[in-house]
C-alpha cells in the first residue's frame, strides 16, 4: 500500500513540475500577437540597469514572466510594417498576457513615441544564445 501512494505522489508531483515550469522550447517558437506601449526604461526586474533611449529592451506581461526564466531572451517585435528585436530585461505588472512594453529605442524602431500604443503587435522568443547585432 505504501508503495502505491509513493508512486501516486511520484507520478503527481512529476505532473505538476511539467505543468509549473516556464516556457517550454515548443512555446517560445510560437508568435504572440498583443498590444505594445512604451515605458522609461531603467532598473528592470532582470537586475540590470538600461538606457532605454538607446538600448532595444522589453518588459513581459507578469503572465509570460515565469518569475524572471525568460531573462536575457531576445524577442523578435513586428508592427507597422516594421520589425525590430528587444531584450527581456524587465516585468510589466499592467500588461495583460500578450501584451509588451518597450524601451523608447525599441518602440522608435516601430512607431514615433507619439503614437503611444501599437496593436496587432506580433513577437516572438528568439533561440537562447540568438545575437541581432
Amino acid at each position: 500500500m505504501f508503495r502505491i501512494i509513493a508512486i501516486t505522489f511520484v507520478l503527481v508531483a512529476s505532473i505538476l513540475s511539467v505543468l509549473a515550469a516556464p516556457a517550454t522550447e515548443l512555446e517560445k517558437r510560437k508568435t504572440y500577437n498583443g498590444k505594445a506601449t512604451w515605458y522609461v526604461a531603467g532598473l528592470g526586474a532582470c537586475g540590470d540597469w538600461d538606457d532605454g533611449k538607446s538600448n532595444n529592451v522589453v518588459a513581459l506581461s507578469r503572465l509570460r514572466w515565469f518569475s524572471g526564466a525568460n531573462c536575457q531572451q531576445w524577442v523578435s517585435i513586428e508592427a507597422n510594417g516594421q520589425s525590430t528585436y528587444a531584450l527581456v530585461r524587465d516585468e510589466c505588472e499592467g500588461c495583460e498576457v500578450d501584451h509588451i512594453d518597450l524601451s523608447e529605442a525599441a518602440f522608435q524602431a516601430l512607431a514615433d513615441l507619439e503614437v503611444g500604443e501599437l496593436n496587432n503587435v506580433k513577437w516572438h522568443f528568439m533561440p537562447r544564445g540568438f545575437e541581432p547585432w
